[in-house]
């Protein structure tokens, strides 16, 4: 099975041009540095929407199983290791004020997926 994880955000103001070229300087390290199963595909600024409130930019990861969810927890907790430092770093741009825009979505393939008629 293959998730995608979609995540949306907004950048604190005046750190646009900043966040880009961060994510220039180390979109090859974040691909490099996810866990077994995960595939970060890139971030995103969002060109077309009709969401209000899910952020201006996106981050798209390809992920394995759910269990891929821990796996990337724990990097995260890792203190020294890259994938851990990227995001870190990448949390540093934004804009996360209680109630601030945002949005997290998990899609499952359809095709495949347990569906039942609804009446």
């Amino acid at each position: 099975m293959s998730l995608l994880l979609e995540q949306g955000f907004n950048i604190k103001r005046g750190q646009e041009v900043s966040f880009q070229k961060w994510i220039a300087d180390n979109d090859a390290a974040l691909k490099e540095s996810t866990p077994p199963g995960v595939e970060f595909l890139g971030a995103y600024v969002v060109a077309m929407t009709s969401e209000k409130q899910a952020g201006e930019y996106r981050t798209l990861l390809r992920l394995e199983s759910f269990a891929t969810f821990d796996e990337m927890h724990e990097l995260n907790r890792d203190e020294k290791g890259e994938w851990g430092r990227l995001n870190r770093e990448l949390t540093e741009f934004l804009d996360a004020p209680i109630g601030a825009a945002y949005s997290f979505s998990v899609y499952r393939p359809l095709i495949g997926a347990v569906l039942w008629d609804v009446s």
